[in-house]
């Protein structure tokens, strides 16, 4: 199996989806729909988006694997946060962008996570999830079958 060139890494999508957070916040905000204080909840959002990449590349690393997207891996792993989400690191990211949202106040960029999950599924996660069933057969399917793909 061979690692997949792919023109666009993950975090690019991250980064272009919080500007893209930004630039609407500021150029077309809509309406505010989260009184302060409570925005301030969205810092618990962005911590814990932080965390996820985290605690997925230090499962990775215990695996003796790479995290990296469109390598090929040394082995399939399914523990740690892994038992929770398919993609803790997507997962993560969108949840980052979540807070960003939240402290913002304002509807419109929500609209953007949106965008973020759709791009990410079928410009990533679709060739990832293909590399592993390629690689893992059974393994792979069993795994798909009892943890979901995001939450």
């Amino acid at each position: 199996m061979k690692s997949h060139n792919h023109k666009v890494v993950p975090p690019v999508y991250v980064l272009v989806a919080i500007l893209a957070i930004l630039l609407l916040h500021f150029g077309l905000p809509g309406p505010v729909i989260i009184p302060k204080p409570w925005n301030l909840l969205g810092i618990l959002f962005i911590l814990l988006g932080l965390a996820a990449p985290v605690l997925a590349v230090m499962t990775f690393r215990r695996a003796h694997t790479s995290p990296e997207p469109f390598h090929e891996p040394a082995a399939l792993v399914t523990g740690g946060i892994y038992a929770i989400s398919r993609n803790p690191i997507y997962l993560g990211f969108l949840l980052v962008q979540l807070g960003l949202v939240i402290l913002l106040r304002t509807l419109v960029p929500l609209v953007v996570l949106v965008g973020y999950i759709v791009l990410i599924e079928r410009n990533v996660i679709r060739l990832e999830e293909g590399m592993l069933a390629e690689k893992f057969g059974a393994q792979w399917l069993e795994y798909k079958k009892r943890t979901r793909r995001w939450l």
